[in-house]
């Protein structure tokens, strides 16, 4: 038996698919700010691909921190015992009544 290299070449034509793919999944309603490659780059465990732009998820976290920041107002307010429908009884009584002015109107 002889030692020697072998060299085999193949030749063929046809279309080239990926051992693994994977499809990108964006959130619905949300816009590409920026795609950072392009058909045959190589790319590599994670690197960026593309950018969503965020305003609209800035919009939605904007409101519900706004109704947030509300609720927890409502709840201190609970808390310290200020709330609308609890009133304390007066300790004394008003000693008259008010009575909106009367007003009349003539035409000119």
């Amino acid at each position: 038996m002889e030692r020697g290299s072998i060299s085999v070449k193949v030749s063929a034509s046809g279309a080239i698919a990926s051992i693994t793919a994977q499809n990108l999944g964006f959130p619905k309603g949300a816009q590409i700010k920026e795609i950072n490659v392009h058909v045959g780059d190589t790319i590599r465990a994670g690197q960026v691909l593309a950018r969503i732009d965020p305003f609209s998820f800035q919009q939605t976290l904007n409101q519900q921190q706004a109704q947030l920041q509300n609720q927890q107002a409502q709840l201190n307010k609970i808390i310290n015992g200020s709330t609308v429908g609890r009133r304390s009884a007066p300790t004394t009584r008003p000693s008259r009544s008010w009575t909106p002015p009367r007003t009349t109107w003539a035409p000119s």
